[in-house]
Parts: C-alpha cells; sequence; structure tokens
C-alpha cells in the first residue's frame, strides 16, 4: 500500500513523484480560464486529497487549502479570477488592481500561524 511507504519523511523517489505531479497539475493550469475557488476546488480535488492519503502530516498545512477555498467563496463575492490571483494583471485600472489586491490578502491565510 502507497501508504505504508511513506514515514516521517518522503525519500528522493517519492519527492520526485510529488514534484512532477504538482508541475503537472500547475502545468496544464497555465491557460485555464477557471476562477481562483473552482482552480483551488480542483487542486484539492487532484492533488491534495491523494497526497493525504499517502503522507504522515498531521499538521494544519492540509487545512490551508480548505481555508482558501472558503476565502473565495463566490456566494460572498470572495472569488477572483486565476489570472489576478496568480499576479498576471495587465492593463488591469488601478481601482480594479487595489480591490483584487484585498480580495488576494484576504484569500490566504495567515502563513504565520501555520507554521
Amino acid at each position: 500500500m502507497a501508504a505504508d511507504r511513506y514515514g516521517r519523511h518522503a525519500s528522493q523517489r517519492e519527492e520526485g513523484e510529488l514534484s512532477a505531479q504538482l508541475m503537472g497539475f500547475l502545468n496544464a493550469s497555465l491557460a485555464s480560464t477557471e476562477t481562483t475557488h473552482i482552480w483551488l476546488q480542483r487542486f484539492s480535488r487532484e492533488l491534495v486529497t491523494s497526497w493525504r492519503k499517502i503522507a504522515r502530516n498531521s499538521e494544519q498545512e492540509w487545512d490551508v487549502c480548505a481555508e482558501m477555498i472558503a476565502n473565495t467563496d463566490p456566494a460572498r463575492d470572495l472569488d477572483l479570477s486565476l489570472a489576478h490571483f496568480t499576479g498576471r494583471i495587465e492593463g488591469t485600472p488601478c481601482a480594479s488592481a487595489t480591490e483584487m489586491a484585498r480580495k488576494k490578502h484576504q484569500i490566504a491565510p495567515n502563513w504565520s500561524q501555520v507554521q
């Protein structure tokens, strides 16, 4: 079973596998027109869920993705384009950029509490 392979630390091969999965996901997302909320949900479904099954991490890092999904809830008008979330904003008026920066700040949890 895959979970049995992973102990306290992953081997270089296992780290390479996880890195390849992440890079594949990110590369496939480059031309995405998804919103940040939808992209984060897909990230959680396609990567985090499977990683959680094989990792021995009981820390709260796993909750970060769920928190970011909640913080981009379109029902509360918190979602934004993936291009804005990733910083690919060209030709955006200052008012919109300021608003997007405010939303982006609200999306990411307080990292000092995670570490």
